[in-house]
């Protein structure tokens, strides 16, 4: 009996030897399948349209006031939102760029850079920024875009997951082009 126990004990030391050594490996991400763009034309209630990729879809369309309105753009494959908010510009431009810097930059806490990307679509007549946040930030894309006399259109990208810039970095650039492509396919109301 003792030499079939020590002749186990044996065999499972000598066996366990050979493996490789345990190393723990890095946690792993699910692969995020980003499907090719096709858009369509919708129009607001309070007068903007604009090209919007078909995996949006405009919700919670609020107006309080005549000129001034409030809409999100969900896109429910991504667990995604863009906020977003359309003021009437009365000789308040400056004003309104000012507080849509401060939106952005309210994140620089969190953010390890913010670039600015600008926008110039003259012929139809679309100006803005976006603002492209690093990091761990909860709104990593805003913007905003405007025919600076009229109507002004700010928005926020925000994910209904905790902020991880490694593995939204390919949704945020699906998400960022979206966006270029809605200010540069705006229509303002007459």
């Amino acid at each position: 009996m003792k030499i079939n126990y020590l002749l186990v004990v044996f065999i499972v030391i000598v066996f366990s030897a050979c493996k490789e050594p345990s190393v723990p490996r890095p946690r792993g991400f699910f692969r995020i399948e980003l499907p090719e763009k096709v858009m369509r034309r919708d129009t607001l209630p309070c007068g903007p349209s604009f090209e919007l990729a078909r995996h949006l879809f405009i919700e919670n369309f609020r107006e309080r006031i005549s000129d001034t309105c409030w809409f999100n753009l969900y896109s429910p494959r991504y667990k995604a939102r863009v906020h977003c908010t359309m003021f009437p510009v009365d000789d308040n431009l400056n004003e309104l760029i000012e507080t849509a810097y401060q939106f952005a930059f309210k994140h620089e806490v969190k953010a390890k850079a913010i670039g600015r990307k600008s926008f110039q679509n003259s012929s139809r007549n679309a100006y803005g920024l976006v603002y492209n946040l690093e990091g761990n930030v909860a709104s990593p894309i805003q913007f905003y875009v405007t025919d600076s006399t009229r109507h002004f259109l700010r928005g926020s990208l925000y994910f209904m997951s905790k902020p991880n810039e490694d593995s939204l970095a390919p949704v945020k650039a699906y998400f960022e082009d979206d966006i270029e492509k809605l200010m540069n396919s705006i229509e303002w109301p007459k």
